[in-house]
């Protein structure tokens, strides 16, 4: 909304205001001038002002059509300098000192300078001396103070951006801070819930064998330790996949796949992959063999993964029913910005036999040496 505001038809608004000013007082000066050749002198006067608009998004256009233009008007019949070409020649001038670098500057300058040296010959009451400063200071003063507000701007433009990558490391440090509480989190949990449901399996089996198989609490507390036992390595495949997840490297992704029961096929040389890869694939992957098992239950999953020298394909491949297009959601933008951050990308969508999630990212060797 804010662009839309400080811009009209591509144009910022401000500078659009002080061609339609300038541009007015162009024509109404024209035609109040008895000696002008109407109706020329208001359509090139109105074409010179109106190109005002053009100084901050194409300031060398906007030279080439102004210069071209006064030096038009100073062969039309009254050949004196109005005001408003007195003001268009101080706003050009500034406007190349501002906006434009370079050789660009440079052609831009000397445009404007020969139109000024133009403009002063084609004025009968100029003397020499004035003939050849006047251009010059005419375009030097104001090119000069536009060149030294565009310098200074410059620090500020870079302390901006120095801003918004702050606020970037910022978050990315808060989110790397929330993810080891949460590992701490689950390591605590996983030690407090192991030892309790430990605890509970060793006294209901020690209760057990007091108890003798005849008694009649033997069945009770034999499910009991049952379940304490089948609780405790559940609690620890939970946490173990989720929260802790092994150390970074091409096994854990392998551990991953086997872990959940899908077919693996690996073509290419498995390898380690640089840390930012190697994170973004285990979390795709994970992400795909999530939804694959909530949305297809029971139906079989495949996995490709592809090395090559500097990329890594990847592939989870399921024959469940195809997801309607209302479930891409967050799963999948999360998948996409994985890959995004080490120059991948990720596609979703039906296949043949079901649905895939096709991701691919760019994994130079992890230590500058390829395999």
């Amino acid at each position: 909304m804010a662009s839309v505001r400080s811009r009209i038809a591509g144009v910022p608004w401000p500078d659009l205001a002080i061609a339609v000013v300038i541009a007015a007082a162009a024509v109404v000066s024209s035609i109040a001038d008895p000696r002008a050749a109407h109706p020329i002198t208001e359509i090139v006067a109105a074409l010179v002002a109106l190109s005002i608009a053009l100084r901050t998004i194409a300031p060398l256009a906007m030279t080439v059509i102004i210069s071209a233009g006064v030096v038009l008007l100073a062969f039309l019949p009254d050949p004196s300098t109005p005001l408003w070409a007195f003001a268009t020649y101080l706003v050009v001038a500034y406007s190349i000192g501002a906006h434009l670098v370079g050789t660009r500057r440079i052609l831009a300058l000397v445009l404007l300078l020969v139109a000024g040296y133009v403009i002063q010959s084609r004025d009968p009451s100029s003397t020499p001396i004035e003939i050849l400063l006047t251009p010059l200071i005419l375009t030097a003063a104001p090119a000069l103070a536009g060149w030294l507000l565009a310098r200074s701007r410059s620090p500020a433009r870079r302390l901006r951006e120095l801003t918004i990558q702050l606020e970037a490391s910022q978050a990315q440090v808060a989110e790397l801070s929330a993810e080891a509480e949460r590992a701490r989190i689950a390591r605590d949990l996983h030690d407090l819930l192991g030892h309790a449901l430990s605890s509970i399996a060793v006294q209901a089996g020690a209760a057990g064998q007091l108890l003798g198989p005849d008694a009649a609490a033997a069945v009770p507390v034999e499910r009991i330790r049952l379940a304490a036992h089948d609780g405790l390595n559940e609690v620890r495949a939970l946490l173990a996949a989720q929260a802790v997840p092994p150390a970074p490297g091409p096994d854990r992704i392998l551990a991953l796949i086997r872990a959940d029961g899908a077919r693996l096929a690996v073509t290419g040389n498995i390898r380690p992959l640089p840390m930012a890869a190697d994170d973004a694939a285990y979390r795709i992957v994970q992400e795909a063999l999530t939804n694959a098992r909530r949305h297809a239950p029971g139906a079989p999953v495949r996995v490709q993964l592809g090395y090559a020298p500097d990329a890594l394909d990847i592939r989870v491949m399921n024959g469940g029913p195809v997801p309607s297009p209302g479930r891409d959601g967050r799963g999948l933008r999360g998948m996409r910005e994985r890959a995004a951050a080490c120059g991948g990308t990720v596609e979703a969508g039906p296949a043949d036999d079901g649905w895939v999630v096709h991701a691919v990212l760019a994994a130079p060797p992890a230590n500058g040496v390829r395999s």
